[in-house]
């Protein structure tokens, strides 16, 4: 299923849904109609986004823990370096108490 809004300056928005209706691409198009930046992603069996793959093949990866708190993310270039990541601790009741970067 898609959704498309357009703007008087013929600006097109495109949104790309999965059966369960989460957004799996949102796409902006130039009236000429060459992409101006795209967003992909994905989703574990959770309905948590796992990553975003963008317009010019960076990524973004997110893992999480068994309580579906974000425990950690990563950014890719083009070519699978690293650009940054960061780990995420919490307490006993679930507060984010630290990150590393």
């Amino acid at each position: 299923m898609a959704q498309v809004l357009c703007t008087n300056t013929g600006l097109r928005v495109t949104y790309g849904y999965d059966v369960m209706d989460r957004v799996t691409n949102i796409v902006w198009t130039g009236a000429s109609g060459n992409v101006l930046r795209s967003f992909a992603y994905g989703y574990d069996a959770a309905g948590m986004i796992t990553g975003v793959v963008l317009h010019s093949g960076e990524r973004l990866e997110y893992s999480y823990d068994e309580l579906d708190r974000l425990t950690g993310e990563q950014a890719l270039g083009a070519g699978g370096e690293t650009i940054r990541q960061a780990a995420y601790g919490y307490d006993a009741v679930g507060n984010r108490t630290n990150k590393t970067a």
